[in-house]
């Protein structure tokens, strides 16, 4: 510890301005540090001050996001459960905007829409076209 140790010990223990930080007369606290600052480290302060508050601000408006995001969530897993058609869920979706499933089960509902009516525009195709009449209506097929 001699070789390495004992300078920077020695360095921590000097005193540059005569009077010990630790022995001092007046208290450390914040409202002494901002009186006794010079115009760049209060300018320091305030800036770390405000960017404090930003974030902070930030932190609990996210917070009040994912709140109401899993609610909406939790709301749209009950509809889409207890509902036996997708145009019902359908419905529900414009009032809970905010749940991330909404946009997942549009996104899929949209797809399912219009394989099904590419399906049945197909079908009128082949009927025209004379196919067997004695199949019947085919069931759709998605891809």
């Amino acid at each position: 510890m001699r070789t390495l140790g004992s300078p920077f010990l020695a360095l921590l223990q000097q005193d540059p301005g005569g009077a010990s930080p630790v022995g001092g007369t007046e208290p450390t606290n914040l409202f002494n540090i901002v009186t006794n600052a010079t115009p760049i480290s209060a300018g320091v302060i305030l800036l770390l001050g405000l960017l404090s508050v930003a974030s902070w601000s930030i932190i609990l408006y996210k917070i009040w996001v994912f709140r109401r995001s899993e609610k909406q969530s939790v709301s749209f897993l009950d509809v889409f459960r207890r509902s036996s058609k997708f145009s019902e869920v359908q419905a529900v979706c414009r009032s809970l905007g905010e749940s991330p499933l909404v946009g997942l089960f549009q996104a899929g509902y949209t797809e399912l829409t219009a394989q099904l009516r590419q399906g049945a525009s197909a079908d009128v195709v082949d009927a025209a076209a004379g196919a067997n009449p004695k199949t019947g209506a085919a069931r759709p097929t998605l891809q």
